[in-house]
């Protein structure tokens, strides 16, 4: 068994569809730990002032990762680590990169060290900034948790440096444990400290999470040989190249993260519980992204960087367009049922002590309009991964940069709009069931975050259009489009009806009454889906069905049969 383990994790998978097959297993585990997490917060403590805090004290840790640990991202560096194996992988190559990796390792844990303490005294003041609704003793008891959390940027950011070595020797498994143990500590916070240490128990939680999300990494390193070497000799040269290539990538990271902090800083001022509420139907909503759409773009990344490399642009258009249409493929179906099924998801998720039926219709309204970006969102993973992989990061910071501003200003205005405007606050509430349920108002947030999911995704895939795809190509992938909308909407309608009759054949006040009803209702919608795209005779459908059938009685191996017994 043992052996079976240490195989798997030293395994290369060179197969964009394999390791994403992995990844998306993977990353499914670390999303069902992640959804475990969030339903004990939500029963234990509920959308509530207390989760408010908790969830604001991310924001300025969050901020310093994606400022300064992600400057020493996989992008930058795997492909400056892969200039050291261009004439092979012995030990002289091998010391060169290890080398490397410790001038990294020094400079950015300094920066965030400093960094770190520099925020640590400044955190009163910034309380304010993280959440202008909250009072004097939320704001004191923000400043408490956010500093302990300080840790998590610095031990992400060494984790985030390791696992460029495990992507480029395509170490995947270890990749995809590591989101999976940062919940793991995280359950363990809530369930053990929290308890007893109250709203400083969670915070300590994040930091055993991120301890487990740098362990798993170096034992991978230990058996490649790869471990950082610390030296006296430092080199500033190839830090400043990593600086270089990973700015304008940071910097469309931190615009994320600010437009994140605006929504965060509105929702305060919004009414107790409205940050929970939000954060929960986020999270939802992140799930298929990440199985789906993360998942294919880490696992091409390494192919699309060699392709580009090598010149092969052809090869490299098509891979791109293959992966695009098998995201859309996997990702509309879930958006529809979503949108469909959203108050039975979250019931059955969320639902059940502190977290009230009032949480549940307002929760499940916010998760409709998240899920909305959920393809456009996977997409633009997607598409920055390409433009990375091509040496460009320009054009994904310009996009992200009009997007966010946009979204800011369009969040404030739809916030007051929404507030004195009584017809469209009532169109909102009728269309998604909430009349009577106070704080309504957070479901702007959600909607402009969606709104401006779609406006970064228009304009970026009209730039990878136009520079790596042919019509050809831009045609498949339209095809794909329509047919996966046509077939997810006629299931949608079949899933809709569904629960209608339904609810009369279950007991809707119990919890298992609920799931049966969403469950049979989604069963019946995707086996509609399924023989609509099958009437249309869909390529990605057949492209599916072939590599499973393949793989499951063609093959003796398979990752998710043979090694299942062994989530970013």
């Amino acid at each position: 068994m043992v052996k079976r383990i240490l195989k798997l994790f030293n395994k290369d998978f060179g197969n964009v569809h394999h390791a994403a097959i992995l990844l998306g297993v993977a990353m499914f585990t670390s999303q069902v730990l992640g959804l475990i997490r969030d339903r004990i917060l939500a029963s234990t403590i509920g959308p509530s002032q207390t989760l408010d805090i908790y969830y604001a004290a991310f924001r300025i840790p969050d901020l310093l990762f994606v400022t300064i640990a992600s400057l020493a991202s996989v992008t930058a560096v795997a492909p400056m680590l892969a200039r050291y194996f261009k004439d092979g992988d012995g030990e002289v190559e091998k010391l060169k990169a290890r080398k490397f990796l410790g001038d990294c390792l020094s400079f950015f844990s300094l920066i965030l060290v400093i960094s770190c303490c520099i925020v640590f005294f400044l955190m009163p003041y910034l309380a304010h900034l993280i959440a202008p609704g909250f009072d004097s003793a939320a704001q004191a008891e923000l400043v408490q948790v956010s500093r302990i959390m300080l840790a998590s940027p610095l031990l992400l950011g060494i984790s985030n440096l390791l696992g460029s070595v495990t992507q480029l020797f395509r170490r995947f498994v270890v990749y995809a444990l590591s989101p999976i143990l940062y919940n793991l500590g995280i359950i363990i916070g809530v369930t053990f400290f929290y308890p007893t240490e109250g709203i400083v128990g969670l915070a300590y939680g994040v930091i055993i999470g991120a301890v487990l999300h740098v362990a798993i990494q170096i034992p991978t390193l230990v058996s490649l040989k790869m471990l950082p070497i610390i030296h006296r000799d430092f080199s500033f040269t190839e830090v400043l190249s990593v600086i270089k290539t990973s700015l304008p990538r940071t910097m469309t990271l931190s615009l994320t993260t600010i437009a994140m902090f605006a929504i965060v800083s509105i929702a305060s001022m919004l009414g107790e519980g409205s940050i929970s509420r939000l954060q929960f139907a986020y999270n939802l909503s992140a799930v298929p992204v990440a199985i789906i759409g993360l998942s294919y773009s880490v696992a091409a990344f390494p192919s699309l960087a060699h392709l580009f490399q090598e010149g092969k642009f052809d090869i490299f258009g098509s891979t791109v367009a293959n992966i695009f249409r098998h995201i859309i493929f996997w990702s509309t179906p879930v958006l529809v049922l979503f949108v469909v099924l959203r108050a039975q998801i979250v019931r059955v998720i969320l639902g059940g002590g502190a977290f009230t039926w009032d949480d549940t219709k307002l929760t499940a309204a916010a998760l409709a309009l998240f899920v909305l970006s959920v393809v456009v969102n996977g997409l633009f993973i997607l598409m920055t991964r390409v433009f990375y992989a091509a040496g460009e990061t320009r054009k994904p910071l310009i996009v992200a940069s009009s997007a966010t501003v946009f979204q800011i200003s369009l969040a404030y205005i739809f916030t007051k709009l929404y507030i004195f405007s009584e017809p469209a606050r009532l169109f909102l509430e009728r269309l998604f069931r909430v009349e009577g349920v106070p704080d309504t108002g957070m479901l702007m947030l959600a909607l402009t975050f969606s709104v401006g999911s779609f406006i970064s995704f228009f304009f970026l895939f009209h730039i990878v259009a136009r520079r790596y795809l042919t019509r050809d190509l831009v045609r498949a992938i339209r095809t794909t489009a329509f047919d996966i909308l046509f077939a997810s909407l006629l299931g949608g309608l079949v899933a809709y009806g569904a629960l209608h009759y339904f609810a009369f054949a279950f007991d809707l006040e119990h919890l298992k009454g609920v799931f049966f009803q969403g469950f049979l209702s989604g069963v019946l919608g995707i086996i509609v889906m399924f023989y609509t795209l099958k009437l249309l005779k869909n390529v990605e459908l057949e492209e599916v069905s072939s590599a499973i059938h393949k793989k499951f009685w063609k093959q003796e191996v398979l990752v998710a049969n043979e090694h299942e017994t062994k989530e970013i």
